[in-house]
């Protein structure tokens, strides 16, 4: 904060002469620039990241230079963007010109009536003036000029100007008085942000190692929102610690920096007390509002209150637009562009909860207007009266005991609530969309370690068959299948009938997925899936009535040899793995004839000595007399 206000005391209605001040020319890189870069190379990183575990395998190698290639998109339109001559500040009778920034192209007239006023701060640790007009708010810094005092000359040229203007003093006095009013804002350090950002730090540390690394169990055992567990089994804790939890780095990253700008602003506008009403208050509102409105299993995240203080600051600006200080003060164009952008984002962004957003935004409107009401004037802030104080304490009170239930219930076990969740996800797979969400926690699920709950077992195993009915992807209908396959293997331990009987279900259910969707892809889920588990090629898959296959390699000519347990009485394709101990696999394909007689002769598409498998047999109109092997090559991630 600066004071030393140089205000001239010329006679007023005096007219100075046209004046330019010289800005330096814009670096392509600066430090704040090279901050932009790093923080979005790593939100590209942390989104590949994303796409991985959505994708359920690796990226192409390529994607690696992802953020490479952002970093160099942004650099090439910065460069675009940087005007190719310094900016300047002119000073004419009438009017001044502006530029935007120093590193902007676009410049603004404006006349000297419409500035509001002009206030020196510090900005990014250096000397700044802030000038303030209804439409915008200019920032030039100390290192925006060729001498770090010269913004001073602009502030000083500035007055000057205002004060030879008819009622210019008057004027003058109008700005000097929102100045010192921002200077006084600015100089209260918040206290309850800073600290209330370290409480959500360590609740995502805490989220991140302690709890299970399954998303599903690590929120259950966190504390997030769950309709079944607060309605349903009387978790209200929850609907406090959801508000502490976050669903990634990414997420809590975007939430922190929201709520230091939003919390640091209201405490500054409004004081401490107010500050923790609006916060923990519309976190609140905002958990309540998901929990009856939204259809997620479960929800998370701060972006409740960062909502509520946005509704808030609004109300601040419906009540005082005029009277609040640079910067605090923001434009119509900004409102238009935050608002827009937020209200966009959380209703066609499915892993938004815009129920939890809109809940929190209307709350911290109302309650803006609250504590706002019978405020005729803007004032800096004063201490809260009795009920807003105890308020903040009862909120305070409130979040702690539920951080404590919720760590006493994540140093449990709670079987029952994993089954109650599970019950929940099986009863909302009821469309082909639903499928990939079903595979995947049902896959990650059953990773997770020894699951010797049979009702959790017989869940996992519905989810998986109810997703393999609904997917139209191989690699879901194949990570279903291995799902069912893996647990089977877990349950063959204490009743091997059961295991038996749903490894035959689960082959059942392959085939009629391989038989609906024909196709490389499919093939190649199919040949991972029998070579991924032990005993699965002792037979292959048939469709009804089709023979049985054997191939073998006759060593004297290298020929395959196939041979049928019947005669096929329909042209047919067959599907066989060739393997060998040093090559690669390799998934081949032929047509065989209707009233083929066994064995018959085929030329081997490889010439060096491989087993080959026989895997499925399907009917095929288009076949004909056994011709060429089309050969299927399997990635050694899939084969081995």
């Amino acid at each position: 904060m600066m004071n030393d206000e140089p205000i001239s005391s010329g006679p007023e209605g005096e007219t100075p002469t046209d004046a330019t001040i010289l800005m330096v020319a814009p670096a392509l890189i600066t430090r704040s620039f090279a901050m932009l870069l790093g923080g979005l190379c790593f939100g590209v990183w942390l989104l590949m990241g994303e796409a991985e575990a959505w994708l359920g395998g690796d990226l192409p190698a390529i994607a690696s230079l992802a953020p490479l290639g952002v970093a160099l998109l942004a650099i090439a339109l910065r460069k675009l963007w940087l005007p190719s001559q310094p900016q300047s500040i002119l000073f004419g009778e009438e009017s001044l010109t502006l530029p935007r920034s120093r590193t902007s192209r676009r410049s603004d007239t404006l006349r000297y009536e419409d500035l509001r006023t002009a206030v020196p701060l510090v900005v990014r640790r250096e000397p700044a003036l802030v000038i303030d007009t209804l439409a915008r708010t200019y920032v030039y810094t100390a290192s925006d000029f060729q001498h770090p005092e010269t913004w001073r000359l602009v502030w000083a040229e500035m007055l000057e100007r205002v004060r030879a203007r008819p009622e210019g003093n008057a004027h003058l006095m109008r700005m000097r008085q929102l100045a010192e009013l921002s200077q006084e804002i600015t100089g209260e350090r918040p206290w309850f942000t800073p600290r209330f950002l370290i409480v959500l730090a360590i609740a995502f540390a805490a989220q991140t190692f302690l709890t299970p690394s399954f998303e599903v169990l690590e929120h259950l055992y966190a504390g997030a929102n769950s309709r079944v567990m607060v309605l349903e089994h009387a978790q209200i804790w929850r609907v406090f610690t959801a508000n502490l939890l976050h669903g990634g780095l990414m997420h809590f990253g975007i939430n922190a920096m929201g709520l230091l700008f939003l919390g640091t602003y209201l405490e500054r506008l409004v004081g401490i007390a107010p500050t923790i009403v609006l916060t923990l208050a519309t976190a609140l509102a905002g958990a309540v509002a998901s929990l009856y409105g939204s259809d997620a299993l479960f929800s998370v995240g701060i972006s409740t209150a960062l909502f509520g203080l946005l509704g808030a600051y609004l109300t601040l600006h419906i009540r005082f637009e005029k009277e609040l200080p640079p910067p605090y003060r923001q434009t119509r164009r900004w409102w238009i562009t935050i608002l827009g952008l937020n209200v966009a984002a959380s209703l066609f962004i499915p892993v938004i909860d815009a129920w939890g957003h809109f809940g929190g935004l209307f709350a911290g409107i109302a309650l803006g207007f609250l504590l706002l009401k019978g405020r005729t004037h803007f004032a800096p802030p004063t201490p809260g009266n009795t009920l807003t104080n105890v308020s903040a304490a009862v909120l305070v009170a409130a979040f702690t005991l539920a951080a404590f239930f919720a760590i006493h219930y994540g140093s449990g076990d709670h079987p029952d609530d994993e089954l109650r969740i599970a019950l929940d996800l099986l009863e909302r797979i009821d469309e082909p969309s639903d499928a990939a969400i079903a595979i995947d926690l049902a896959a990650r699920w059953q990773e997770q370690g020894d699951i010797t709950d049979d009702r959790l077992q017989g869940i996992l195993l519905d989810l998986s068959q109810r997703g393999i009915a609904l997917a139209d992807e191989p690699y879901l209908a194949w990570r279903a299948t291995s799902t069912r396959m893996a647990l089977a293997e877990r349950i063959a331990e204490t009743n091997p009938s059961r295991a038996r009987s749903i490894e035959k279900d689960a082959i059942l259910d392959f085939e009629r997925f391989t038989l609906a969707h024909p196709g490389p892809a499919t093939w190649q889920a199919l040949a991972h899936l029998l070579t991924s588990h032990l005993a699965r090629t002792e037979t292959h898959l048939r469709a009804e009535g089709l023979p049985g296959i054997r191939l073998e390699r006759l060593r004297a000519s290298g020929q395959i040899q196939v041979h049928l347990s019947a005669t096929p009485p329909a042209p047919m394709r067959i599907y066989a793995l060739s393997s060998g101990q040093e090559q690669d696999h390799a998934l081949i394909t032929t047509c065989i004839d209707g009233a083929s007689t066994s064995p018959i002769r085929t030329d081997n598409p490889f010439d060096d000595d491989r087993v080959y498998t026989g895997l499925l047999s399907t009917e095929a109109s288009d076949c004909s007399a056994p011709g060429d092997w089309k050969v299927i090559p399997i990635p050694p991630s899939e084969a081995d």
